[in-house]
């Protein structure tokens, strides 16, 4: 409803701009008047997709290596309209591990002790699936099982 009621409106205020629409005033002098006005489309960048896996299983051969790859070729559908990539924050649980290699769109991003960050360059894109690969470093004394995934993404506007 808002739109129709937007656009008249502005059609009669460039209308306002058109010499031959302008109206004579009492002393015979022609008046004008014109608008400048801008359309501002705010940055976006929305991820669906985020984790590859709900649980990680941790292995005997997983701690003897000290970590464990994981590699996911849809792992996130990204949508973004920035011309200058997007914000990535990582996470991590520090009672499983030790820290991250995370590698998106061709860049890695290293986190120890819990929380890291960068800046990925990339191309516009909607609900593009994006690469992801997890190099998992596991926390001194942890045992096989089953956990909770350790990881936590977060996309946001890049900073300037």
């Amino acid at each position: 409803m808002a739109q129709p009621r937007l656009i008249v409106l502005m059609a009669g205020l460039c209308a306002l701009s058109v010499p031959g629409l302008a109206e004579e005033s009492s002393a015979g002098k022609r008046t004008s008047a014109s608008i400048d006005f801008r359309v501002i489309i705010p940055v976006v960048v929305r991820v669906t997709r985020v984790q590859p896996q709900e649980r990680l299983t941790i292995e005997a051969q997983h701690i003897n290596q000290g970590f464990i790859d994981i590699a996911s070729d849809n792992g996130l559908l990204l949508t973004s309209n920035s011309r200058r990539g997007y914000q990535l924050t990582a996470r991590h649980d520090q009672h499983l591990l030790s820290g991250v290699d995370i590698e998106l769109s061709g860049q890695q991003l290293s986190v120890r002790g819990g929380t890291g960050n960068m800046r990925v360059v990339a191309e516009r894109s909607n609900n593009q699936p994006v690469p992801i690969r997890y190099r998992l470093h596991l926390a001194a004394g942890v045992t096989p099982g089953r956990y909770q995934w350790p990881v936590a993404l977060q996309f946001s506007n890049p900073t300037p």
